[in-house]
């Protein structure tokens, strides 16, 4: 194999690794190597088509959907372009020739994108069982918890109209304990969602406060204006910078944190930058908890070494 073969065969290669975080880009950058391969017959195209492959499929499994479908418009264009300017040479315009070109590529690039698809399909799937569960849950909560405060408010109730006829002060009894049972429901019922909805950014200060009591310098800028968000996007915003932060106290050493928020006329921004080590925190420790926090809530979030040195993690979703 030629040394340009074998750069060609590393350069599909290598973009792989972030075919998860990057589909689209990952998949601009093998193209250009495997066209090159075949039209100058490189050793290395053969390897390239399946590293392609690989590549196609991560789109329509992985990337924003309007990316996804730009993407596969975009693929058929450059394939019958590649297909059109190659057939003349290799297949001498015979007819056999061509349709064999057009049904292999329609297979290759047709079994990519429909695996693709299948893979997102699952996940969607797993996704909505995981809600049906949760509401289930929550039903169930409600129903254990409210059945059992208003059953005794009503049982409570109905003697105390009939305590009311003959023993007042029985009567005005038994509204106390009406009362303290409406209270202690409105508190059940006031844990219960707060349990489900979790932190927000309105408890933004809150955790900044006690980070940085630990310690460690946290710089907060807030820029646009502040509005509702969903609650799915309002959570991981929180947890988000809240990993972040445990992060920079554990792996990034001597260091300032600032944390970033950005409200934008159709999304949300949230940026967490250290100036320290970095790099500790690229594998594991929490980072693929928070790229999964963020596809469920439909964002994306990007981690990486900081232009000035240090880490940055930014996250951005639809508001």
């Amino acid at each position: 194999m030629s040394w340009l073969a074998l750069g060609a065969m590393v350069l599909g290669c290598v973009p792989l690794i972030w075919r998860r975080r990057r589909p689209v880009l990952v998949l601009a950058t093998i193209a250009p190597a495997l066209v090159a391969s075949v039209f100058w017959h490189l050793d290395s195209g053969l390897g390239l088509v399946f590293v392609a492959w690989i590549a196609l499929y991560g789109v329509p499994a992985y990337a924003p959907r309007r990316h996804a479908n730009i993407t596969g418009v975009a693929v058929i264009v450059v394939a019958v372009a590649v297909l059109a300017a190659m057939v003349p040479v290799t297949e001498e315009k015979s007819q056999g020739g061509v349709m064999l070109a057009v049904v292999t590529m329609v297979g290759y690039l047709g079994s990519a994108w429909a695996l693709g698809l299948y893979h997102r399909v699952l996940q969607d799937q797993a996704r909505t069982q995981a809600t049906a569960e949760e509401r289930t849950r929550i039903a169930r909560e409600l129903h254990d918890m409210l059945a059992h405060t208003m059953s005794g408010m009503v049982i409570l109730a109905g003697g105390g109209r009939r305590a009311a006829r003959t023993d007042p002060a029985a009567a005005v009894a038994v509204l106390a304990e009406i009362e303290q049972a409406g209270r202690q429901g409105m508190a059940e019922t006031r844990a219960l969602v707060d349990s489900l909805r979790g932190p927000t950014l309105a408890n933004l200060s809150t955790l900044v406060d006690r980070i940085r009591r630990t310690g460690l310098p946290v710089q907060v800028t807030i820029s646009g204006e502040a509005r509702v968000l969903p609650l799915d996007v309002d959570l991981a915003t929180y947890r988000i910078v809240q990993e972040s932060l445990t992060n920079v106290l554990r792996h990034a050493g001597p260091a300032t944190a600032r944390v970033y928020v950005r409200y934008l006329p159709n999304v949300v921004e949230v940026r967490v930058d250290d100036d320290g080590c970095g790099g500790s925190a690229e594998f594991g420790h929490g980072l693929k908890g928070m790229r999964e926090r963020a596809c469920l809530a439909g964002g994306e979030l990007t981690a990486g070494p900081a232009p000035d040195g240090g880490w940055s993690v930014r996250a951005v979703f639809p508001a």
